[in-house]
């Protein structure tokens, strides 16, 4: 398996005694890689004591009875053949990540802080044409929560791994560099406006950021990078930028892709003969990257700044 085949030996050992907390907002461009995150972690690390998912009720739907429908997707079966007791150590937890302390009750706040150590933020609203205000609060404020959780976690937090985009600093032309790309204001002024409600602000700032952004979600992954770069000078962090994810390339299961990936579905379509014309700049790149490949990066990326690199 490429999971396998590209996490060091020495990640699977360090990770033998840690707890993870996969923090989730529902939305259908980052379900493919939580399943495949969430499988990797029980299959490669035998040890984790336990994982916490975040859910917050859907359509009636409650988290334990949408862990059951999580977990009873084609991904895991492998995995549940095998061992069919690693599920057990899987804890749903209820909350939002819009919300302060993610939406958790006290109770699961205090389980949470006393024993995660390793927190994977894949929470996002990936929705270019809702307002500025939604896809602040569905990016930038999750992050925000994700952070401040960080900072209780009575062990210390061992890594804090969030999910942006490749196309986060697009609004330049230039070669970019391998790095964050300063706000001319600081990042934690856009959270100041946005608790005091002050829409009016909150847009003038975003209004004198140049060059512009393309749309409110990839300005508000720039913010939210530059809250990590402010925010987590304490904490060991990594931010993942995948462009578009598609189905497995090898692992865990080759070509595996749920229903829910637009991606996925758009290149079975053309495969297939049923997508024969897309709006598209004939000179543009359709970048493209495999689900297993994302989650690779996400596990080597949270034991790198684990160990300080």
């Amino acid at each position: 398996m490429v999971v396998e085949d590209t996490v060091p030996k020495q990640t699977s050992e360090q990770w033998e005694d840690l707890t993870q907390l996969l923090d989730k907002f529902q939305n259908i461009f980052s379900q493919n890689k939580y399943d495949v995150l969430l499988e990797s972690l029980l299959r490669i690390f035998s040890g984790i004591q336990s994982v916490y998912i975040l859910l917050r009720p859907k359509k009636g739907v409650s988290p334990q009875e949408r862990k059951k429908e999580i977990l009873s997707r084609t991904i895991f079966n492998e995995l549940r053949k095998a061992n069919p007791n690693v599920f057990e150590k899987i804890h749903v937890v209820e909350g939002d990540v819009s919300l302060p302390n993610m939406g958790m009750s006290e109770e699961d706040l205090l389980k949470i802080t006393e024993h995660v150590t390793i927190v994977f933020h894949c929470a996002a609203s990936i929705n270019f044409f809702k307002p500025f205000r939604y896809i602040f609060t569905n990016n930038v404020v999750g992050v925000n929560n994700a952070i401040e959780l960080c900072k209780k976690l009575k062990n210390r937090c061992q890594a804090l791994v969030d999910t942006s985009t490749s196309y986060v600093n697009c609004n330049h032309d230039l070669i970019l560099e391998e790095r964050i790309y300063g706000t001319p204001y600081p990042a934690e002024r856009f959270m100041e406006y946005y608790e005091k409600e002050d829409d009016k602000a909150l847009e003038q700032l975003r209004s004198e950021i140049k060059p512009d952004f393309p749309n409110h979600y990839v300005f508000c992954k720039y913010i939210s990078e530059n809250l990590i770069l402010e925010k987590c000078t304490d904490i060991p962090s990594a931010i993942i930028r995948p462009s578009l994810i598609s189905s497995a390339w090898k692992g865990p299961l080759p070509g595996y892709a749920e229903i829910q990936s637009s991606m996925a579905q758009f290149t079975l379509g053309v495969s297939k003969g049923f997508v024969k014309v897309a709006f598209a700049d004939p000179e543009g790149n359709l970048e493209i990257i495999p689900v297993d490949i994302v989650v690779n990066a996400h596990i080597v990326a949270a034991y790198s700044v684990s160990i300080g690199r």
